[in-house]
């Protein structure tokens, strides 16, 4: 799918821009998001929208603090963090610049 028939989400209140990378696919579960949350913004996320999927979070640029179930986990360009969602996440981008990341769901 070409970048210019991608989705791309905005979210007013903070900013959060979200890209679906992944073609539509109602018979296949993986997706691939990009994610840009402006510096100094935060999302929370009170449960996941479907129990125990892997993540895979790969930062393209800027420093993103990821709360998972109560442990935080600070990341800069080219970390990656990989973890199963059962409950509750924080994503706080740091001070300077927006947080831009991959994030993979299996």
């Amino acid at each position: 799918i070409p970048a210019t028939a991608q989705t791309v989400w905005h979210d007013p209140a903070t900013g959060y821009a979200r890209r679906s990378v992944s073609p539509p696919a109602e018979a296949l579960r993986g997706e691939v998001i990009e994610g840009t949350l402006p510096a100094g913004a935060r999302i929370a996320y009170d449960t996941p929208p479907v129990e125990g999927l892997e993540h895979h979070l790969v930062m393209l640029s800027g420093a993103l603090t990821l709360t998972v179930e109560n442990t935080a986990h600070t990341l800069t360009t080219g970390d990656c963090l990989r973890y199963r969602l059962h409950g509750p996440t924080l994503f706080e981008a740091g001070p300077d610049e927006p947080a831009r990341y991959l994030l993979f769901l299996v």
